[in-house]
């Protein structure tokens, strides 16, 4: 009869054993349940007590070892009390394997309860436990004849099932201390708002009156969260109280995110000097954290136009006639040079040629010929009659 039994409650009682305390298991210093051992089913009069380290006992037919027992053969009753501490928040199932009767409470509830006379048999309760809470357990157990044989074993979701061990029960005595609360991390408090700082600024293009520029300036989000999606960002050029540009990022900027924005439109440079402004959202379209980082001026200085040198130079309505005259008086001058040195060359060729023969009358009225030279009449002028 009892080989027939343990053949059929083999594979349980193996498993069991074989098990051993779940991987990970975190350490506690449990020793074990008191049980308190009577000499009838009925727990009528207490025999002895022992603090047992588990509940895995096979006697067989007889009774529990170094029990001194006085009644019929067998016949006896055991009570485990103490405390059960899981490792675990979370349903728990206790099962026991037991020949005869047996009860389990945890927390004063009835888990399980099987109190009638029978083979071995599997019972099974569940119930929801506390990690690292001590909850108080009571194990009825009696046999009246035959075999007698009781297993507690538990598991969880997280836990195989496996005898109870050791170290996760507890004798009565034991110093009840509040349970170590199992810290719930706060939720984390939601992002700040976007904040958008204006981290530099400049200009492209030549800084000359007349030149058209263009205003460049840097942003980042500086706060926790990105802004809103469907608000452009804009930022606005200001010098006084006038706008000079503006430029606009439509997207929303994500925080740590950088943005380079450059104005949509040139201004026509004045000569001068000025301080020009790079403000984000003037207009507050975005909720920030802070508002005093959202501008940064800058000093401009623009230089004269240059001057083209064609231009330079005044035209006088006057300046036709007066270049006639000029060229007039330059033609003279030339024509002027120009017969005096034809006359100078003239003179130049007569006083290089040979002397011409001459011929001339001496004062007594002579003809006198001159060598080389034909001869000539000179006739004396007339002389009017004296009246």
């Amino acid at each position: 009869m009892r080989r027939s039994l343990m053949a059929a409650a083999g594979v349980l009682v193996l498993t069991l054993l074989a098990a051993g305390p779940a991987a990970g298991q975190q350490q506690a210093a449990g020793t074990g349940l008191l049980g308190r051992y009577f000499d009838n089913p009925d727990f009528g009069d207490v025999v002895t007590e022992r603090l047992d380290p588990t509940i895995a006992f096979d006697w067989g037919r007889g009774i529990p070892d170094g029990i001194p027992l006085t009644g019929k053969g067998d016949t006896f009753g055991v009570v485990w009390t103490g405390y059960v501490q899981p490792e675990f928040t979370e349903e728990y199932t206790f099962t026991t394997s037991s020949d005869d009767g047996v009860r389990l409470r945890i927390d004063g509830e009835v888990v399980l309860r099987n109190l009638t006379e029978h083979a071995q048999t599997e019972d099974s309760g569940s119930v929801t436990l506390e990690a690292g809470r001590l909850h108080e357990i009571q194990l009825d157990y009696f046999d009246v004849g035959g075999e007698a044989i009781i297993f507690l074993a538990w598991e969880s979701a997280s836990q195989p099932r496996q005898l109870v061990p050791t170290e996760r029960l507890y004798p009565p005595d034991t110093p009840l201390t509040a349970p170590t609360p199992v810290a719930t991390p706060a939720p984390p408090p939601p992002p700040g708002p976007p904040d958008l700082a204006v981290v530099a600024s400049g200009v492209s293009g030549a800084t000359q009156a007349g030149s058209p520029l263009l205003f460049t300036a840097t942003v980042v989000n500086q706060g926790q969260s990105p802004t809103p999606p469907g608000v452009p960002v804009s930022v606005q050029f200001l010098s006084g109280p006038g706008e000079l540009a503006a430029a606009e990022h439509a997207g929303p900027i994500q925080p740590g995110e950088v943005v380079n924005l450059t104005s949509t439109t040139a201004w026509t440079a004045q000569e001068g000097e000025f301080q020009v402004t790079a403000e984000v959202d003037e207009v507050d379209r975005v909720d920030e954290v802070d508002e005093a980082n959202n501008s940064v001026p800058q000093n401009l200085v623009i230089a004269p136009a240059a001057v083209p040198a064609v231009a330079a130079a005044a035209r006088d309505p006057a300046e036709p006639i007066q270049a006639a005259i000029l060229g007039l008086l330059v033609l003279g001058v030339g024509l002027l040079l120009a017969n005096l040195l034809l006359i100078w060359r003239r003179r130049r060729a007569a006083a290089a040629a040979p002397p011409a023969p001459a011929s001339g009358r001496a004062r007594d009225g002579t003809t006198t010929v001159l060598p080389h030279a034909e001869p000539v009449e000179v006739v004396p002028p007339r002389r009017r009659p004296r009246t």
